[in-house]
């Protein structure tokens, strides 16, 4: 019996779509994700993921916020190893006051300094080369997950594997790791600090 090389699962927080991507990470020991527009889920805090879901419009269920601690339970895993790429632009995408922004930047320097982690960013000052309009997942190097507005896809089909492995590179190239990374992160909290005194 031949496995299929693609799932699907349609919907926002359902049950279909926690199931795919669970699956995807429970047994895999590197993870690479990338994502442009907000901040990656494993990454996210509580009040962000609260505002995240009313920004659109859902509400989270008990399932959605037990997924979320499995997920970011993964990264107490020693085993395992973590490359999240976001673009700046994803920091600044303003879902819940200054003050929770600031502080879901707080967490992304603090989760930036486990040995098994490492958060990098596109700041967007910096001239790219290469386009990548929505977030895609990849585990082992040999499944990815690709996140829409709509629907989630799980590919395990080689090609696939080999395309997003080589655009994840080539995103890596024009991202700030390490101590410029968190740089660029306390940056933007800064500016996040400044909005919410002018607003406090």
């Amino acid at each position: 019996m031949t496995t299929p090389s693609a799932e699907q699962a349609a919907g926002p927080g359902t049950g279909a779509r926690r199931s795919l991507f669970s699956s995807a990470e429970s047994d895999a020991l590197e993870i690479q994700e990338f994502q442009p527009a907000y901040v990656l889920s494993a990454l996210r805090t509580p009040a962000y993921a609260e505002a995240e879901a009313h920004a659109s419009g859902r509400r989270l269920t008990a399932e959605d916020l037990g997924h979320r601690r499995a997920r970011q339970g993964l990264l107490d895993d020693p085993g395992r190893r973590f490359s999240f790429l976001m673009t700046e632009a994803a920091l600044r995408w303003h879902v819940g006051s200054a003050e929770m922004m600031r502080e879901q930047i707080g967490h992304l320097l603090a989760v930036n300094r486990r040995p098994n982690v490492e958060v990098m960013i596109i700041p967007w000052r910096r001239p790219v080369r290469v386009m990548a309009g929505h977030a895609f997942h990849i585990y082992d190097r040999a499944a990815v997950v690709v996140g829409t507005a709509h629907t989630v896809l799980r590919t395990t089909a080689a090609e696939d594997v080999r395309t997003y492995l080589a655009l994840f590179h080539r995103l890596q190239e024009h991202a700030a790791h390490g101590a410029e990374a968190d740089a660029e992160m306390r940056r933007v909290r800064d500016e996040y600090a400044r909005t919410a005194d002018r607003h406090g």
